[in-house]
């Protein structure tokens, strides 16, 4: 080789560029891209969106679920049926009347109840209402009950002292023949009230 070959072959050698360090600084020239136009890195959100799970962020619903929030109020019952739960509350009804008697009635309402079971019986577990109605005074009365409950008792108070609830000082009464069997609709289920000599509940 002559001279003036070795001289181009050197200089080519120092113009040459080494193949690795080629490739690093095209991906650095690629990464000085992505940054300028705020490119995410692989795997990652778009720009602007908060990254899954990071604290704070609230936690999507997922799908089929209600909303969160406050339950809705319950609607109020309607007079003269049983309450939601409680035996009887549901299937055919058949009505009960009679008439409630009051001698020197002073005021306050007259509520019907309807048990499952004998509310003077002092021992074992206590009966549920089944029925209830009201009365603004002494007079004809007419309750609706299921036919799936077998027999009712029915007693009676006049809210004299207006408290809503049977007290020492209210007039009370039952039905002299309870238990009353359902089956059919009835009437003259007449209940007289009368002061109490002892305090009791109905």
């Amino acid at each position: 080789m002559n001279t003036r070959s070795l001289a181009c072959s050197v200089f080519l050698m120092a113009c040459a560029q080494d193949p690795i360090l080629e490739r690093a600084s095209e991906m650095a020239d690629a990464d000085s891209q992505n940054s300028s136009l705020g490119s995410p890195p692989a795997g990652g959100p778009p720009p602007g969106e908060p990254t899954p799970g990071a604290p704070g962020d609230p936690s999507p619903a997922a799908p089929g679920e209600p909303t969160p929030g406050a339950p809705g109020e319950p609607m109020p019952g309607v007079p003269g049926e049983p309450a939601p739960g409680v035996p009887g509350d549901s299937g055919p009804k058949i009505t009960l009347q009679g008439d409630v008697t009051l001698e020197n009635w002073i005021g306050g309402d007259i509520r019907i109840d309807l048990f499952d079971g004998d509310q003077q019986n002092l021992t074992g577990p206590r009966p549920s209402v089944v029925a209830s109605i009201r009365l603004d005074a002494p007079g004809r009365y007419s309750v609706h009950v299921s036919e799936e409950v077998e027999k009712v008792w029915l007693g009676a108070y006049a809210d004299v002292d207006r408290d809503g609830r049977p007290g020492p000082t209210d007039p009370v009464g039952w039905y002299p023949n309870n238990p009353v069997y359902i089956g059919a609709d009835q009437s003259g289920l007449d209940i007289q009230l009368e002061l109490q000599t002892a305090p009791r509940d109905l």
